[in-house]
């Protein structure tokens, strides 16, 4: 919703730019300059929004749903960095992962999380967490930080059928589809021509909003 805003805010700002550079007419300076805040609020907390796709830890009732489906899994942190961005002071990381489900081949993929600094010494190479794919035909999964019983076991017992990095191909997140607030438009890769058919026609309808009215003065 933001980002398909900020489109519209865009499309403004450049019919204002363009109206005040084209025409003289009067009353008509204050649209760019009062557009241009706007603008860059939105761009600012869109490109904040992105970097925080994929935080949002899952509900209880969405792990048991994921896990009802046979996609929870073992695996690995094989690397973990900050992203430079924190909330509340916990770090934004990415954690590079071996994923070894139950259902088919191990894989290598990334997922982001807030680490609270005294959580950091669970989150190191080597050591293994509980995970839920959230798709079975996608790479994408969630840290569940509290597990169960049974997976408490499994993690602990089984930590062995997870495979080296070394042995496994990578098979990249797409964050979009990670957990968060869902889009009013496609998300990840399928969705990325809805997108930008979206956000073109936004942008052309801010044009529109400002130019339409004044087109006897172009």
């Amino acid at each position: 919703m933001l980002r398909l805003l900020t489109a519209l805010l865009a499309g403004i700002f450049v019919g204002g730019v363009g109206l005040d550079l084209l025409t003289d007419a009067e009353g008509i300076a204050w649209i760019w300059p009062t557009t241009l805040p706007f603008l860059i609020i939105g761009l600012t907390l869109a490109l904040v929004g992105n970097s925080l796709r994929g935080v949002l830890p899952l509900k209880d009732e969405q792990v048991r749903a994921l896990l009802d489906q046979n996609l929870g899994a073992l695996a690995r942190i094989t690397g973990i960095k900050r992203t430079g961005t924190s909330i509340n002071d916990a770090p934004l990381c990415e954690l590079d992962l071996v994923v070894a489900p139950f259902d088919r081949g191990a894989y290598a993929t990334t997922v982001r999380a807030l680490v609270d600094p005294v959580e950091i010494p669970r989150f190191q190479p080597g050591s293994v967490v509980v995970v839920a794919r959230l798709r079975a035909d996608r790479p994408e999964v969630s840290l569940i930080r509290e597990p169960d019983a049974e997976w408490r076991r499994r993690a602990n017992t089984e930590s062995d059928r997870i495979p080296r990095r070394n042995r496994v191909s990578v098979w990249e997140a797409d964050h979009r589809d990670a957990p968060g607030p869902r889009s009013l438009v496609g998300v990840g890769p399928e969705g990325r021509g809805q997108r930008l058919t979206a956000y073109a026609v936004l942008f052309v309808v801010g044009v529109a909003i400002v130019l339409g009215p004044n087109a006897s003065a172009l």
